[in-house]
This record gives C-alpha cells, structure tokens and sequence, in this order.
C-alpha cells in the first residue's frame, strides 16, 4: 500500500469519515489487477475541502486544487500524491454513475482498504467483469458527452490496459469525436502524452484512424488521402519497430541510440514528427497542442537538419564532420527519421541506411576524438602569440580553427596557431 494512503486512513479513522469515504476509480481498478499506482483517488460524502486541507496540514503536505468544479484538491508529499474530492451525487452508486468506463466505476470503503477487500467492492455496472474480458466500455454516452475527453481516454486505457473498447463505445467516439475540441488543450495533451509513452502506440494509432477519430484529434490530418495517411501511419509504427530492434538497424551503435531514446521525450518528438506528412505541419500541431518546449525543439532540429543531413550523403569527409558539430546528438533523430520515413528494412541494402550507419561510425569514431582536442588554442593564446588585440575577429578565428579540429585538419596547438596567423592574415 502506497505510504500516503496509509498515513490518510490512519487520519481518517481519527476524523470518523472511515464509513463516509471511498477508494474509487483507477484505484480501485489497479488494485483488482494487481497493478502498483500512485494514482490514489478519495471521494468523500461531506467537507471533503476541508478534510482535504486538514490532512495536508496535518502531514506538512502541499495542497493543489485540481478541479475547483468537481472540488478535487491532490495533496502531495515525499513524492506520492493523494486526490480527495466529493462525491458527485447523494450516493457512491450515483456517484459512479456518472464516470466514464465501468472499469473506473467501481469503488471500495475506506473501512476496508488494506483488508482482503474484493467481496467489499461497489460494482453497480460490471466494471470487475469487464476487467476480465479486458473491455473498455463506457458507463453511458451522456458521461461521454458531458466531458468529450472521456473519447481519448477510450484509446489511453486501451492502449496502456492492452484492452479492446466494445463496439458501443468505438461507435460513440466515432459518432461525436468533433466535441473533443471542447476539451483543454492541456488535458488532450496530457491524455495523448501517456499513448505515446508505450512502446506500441501504434496500436493505438491505427485504432483511431479506424474509428474515425484520428481526425479529430489531429485536425492537420483532415483531407489527406488515404494512401498518404497509411504510409504516415506506417513510418509512425516503423519507428517502434525499429526502436525495439536497434541492434539490426545500428549493429554496435544500438546500445548509444537506446540510451538517446530513453529519455521518453525525444521518442515521443519523433514519433509526433512521423505521423504528419510534413515536419512543418508536426511543428504547427505541436505548437497547437501546447508541446514542451524541447519537444518542440526536437521537431524543429530535425526540419532544420534533415535536407542537409540528406545532401551530404556523397560529400567528403571533413563536409560530414563539420555537419556532425552542428547537429550534435541530433543525429540519431535524423536516422531514425530518414529511415523511418522510407520504411527501410534492415535487411536491404539501402544507401540512405548505409549512408546512416558510416555516419553514426564516424560521430562515434572520429568526431568524437576530435572533438575532445577542442579548444588547441583560446584568446590568451591570439594575444600572446600572435600579437593580436581582442575584436570580433576573435571569434571569427576561434570558430574556425574549431571547424578546423573537428575536420581532422589540425591536430595540435601549433597548428592551431599557424592556421590563424594565416586566416588574420
């Protein structure tokens, strides 16, 4: 059990709100599958506000009010979280009547919270039974409605559950999936952060498009023919593909490209970038959905580098190196994306992947040797040897006698010197 739920039964048994409160919602639905959460959810029947602020106080705990029209308020400590908020209705049973999917309406007593507690479970509509089919359905089409950010979530519980939404429910966020523009930005957002987050969102994807609702979501998908937004599709799931297969893609650079990607906001970036038929419009939806600002970064740094990255696919070596201090770590993004974009199997000979792997060699070879010789020289060392006076030509030198030791072309400091008395002079 989650150390802050039970400090809060311990509060709660003092306050006499044991027979009053409830565990609800994805609470109670982990705790059937086992599942560890720190999603901790409370509805209490009276003063669940004060209560609420009462133990945060109580615990040094910090107070955040969630939703100020349902009266949720999340108290935070030590890293865990706990969300009290009032019951919605006269009852538990109304209370969940009015949630989303039947597997989230279900609740159990706090008096029984911690106990072997699944003979204690309100389930008024089936949610234990839909557990065990592994359905998402909805409670009503009205709950729908009356938050149209209950259709997306149809497809998060699907996807992170691995779950199958029943056909009244894919036929409603079919049917009303242009309501999801109601909704924040930020809630979108957050609900469609957890689908890319998993390794096989593409699933996900291809449920949306099937249902209809894709559109809904990514408006700057909208008249794109069919043709087009299958291949999209494609190189969005290619990029799980080869994310789970890096060692037949990359061979001995797999295990660095992993550690890239670990970081789960740059795979979320790039997947984004995939799905739209232009980086410019992945940009343009990302600006709209309200991105972090380094997803958004990462959108950008590959349409700024790809063509050129493309470009240098026959240029010389010092060309390529100078291109790899531009781009950084960059790179991995623009082979993934290229590779992805074209679906380049593996097993085929292809000269962009070709291409990808001789220039992942030598970022991680010759680069990177380089690289650490910088700087060979500094200022100090133009105005001492060289006799110069500081000026913006400074840094005209230094910049390029740093393209010069990336490229290989000097190696130590006197060359480094000699190279910029020529360029001065």
């Amino acid at each position: 059990m989650q150390k802050l739920l039970h400090t809060f039964l311990s509060f709660a048994c003092k306050a006499g709100i044991l027979d009053s409160g409830f565990l609800v919602g994805g609470t109670v639905r982990d705790l059937l599958l086992g599942r560890p959460t720190n999603d901790i959810d409370v509805a209490l029947a009276t003063h669940a506000d004060y209560y609420a602020r009462s133990f945060a106080a109580s615990i040094g705990g910090t107070l955040v009010e969630l939703d100020p029209d349902f009266g949720v308020l999340r108290v935070v400590k030590d890293g865990e979280y706990l969300d009290i908020c009032r019951l919605q209705g006269a009852s538990i049973e109304e209370d969940l009547g009015r949630r989303d999917f039947t597997i989230n309406a279900m609740a159990l007593p706090l008096s029984r919270a911690g106990a072997e507690a699944a003979a204690d479970i309100i389930d008024p509509y089936k949610g234990r039974q839909d557990l065990a089919w592994k359905v998402i359905r909805m409670v009503s089409e009205q709950n729908m409605l009356d938050d149209p950010l209950r259709m997306l979530r149809i497809y998060r519980f699907a996807q992170t559950l691995s779950f199958t939404p029943d056909i009244a429910t894919i036929r409603c966020a079919g049917k009303h999936g242009a309501l999801l523009e109601r909704a924040a930005v930020e809630r979108i957002t957050e609900e469609l952060s957890q689908i890319l987050a998993t390794r096989d969102s593409y699933r996900a994807m291809k449920m949306m498009d099937r249902d209809g609702f894709l559109d809904h979501l990514f408006p700057e998908l909208c008249g794109l023919p069919r043709e087009q937004l299958t291949r999209q599709l494609q190189s969005y799931g290619y990029f799980e593909h080869v994310l789970n297969n890096l060692p037949l893609y990359f061979f001995d650079h797999a295990a660095r490209i992993e550690h890239h990607f670990s970081r789960q906001w740059r795979a979320q970036s790039l997947k984004f970038s995939l799905l739209f038929p232009s980086l410019d419009s992945a940009e343009t939806a990302a600006w709209r959905l309200k991105f972090s600002q380094r997803k958004i970064e990462g959108i950008a740094r590959v349409a700024f580098y790809v063509d050129r990255f493309s470009r240098l696919m026959e240029a010389d070596e010092k060309e390529q190196l100078r291109l790899l201090h531009a781009i950084g770590d960059t790179i991995y993004e623009l082979v993934a994306y290229l590779i992805c974009r074209h679906c380049i199997c593996q097993l085929n000979e292809n000269p962009l992947l070709l291409y990808s792997r001789d220039m992942l060699g030598l970022y991680h070879g010759l680069y990177t040797r380089s690289k650490a010789l910088i700087p060979l020289i500094n200022g100090d060392d133009l105005i001492r040897e060289l006799g110069l006076a500081p000026s913006p030509l400074f840094g005209r030198l230094l910049s390029e006698i740093e393209m010069l030791t990336v490229d290989g072309s000097i190696t130590t400091s006197a060359e480094a010197l000699a190279a910029a008395r020529e360029i001065a002079r």
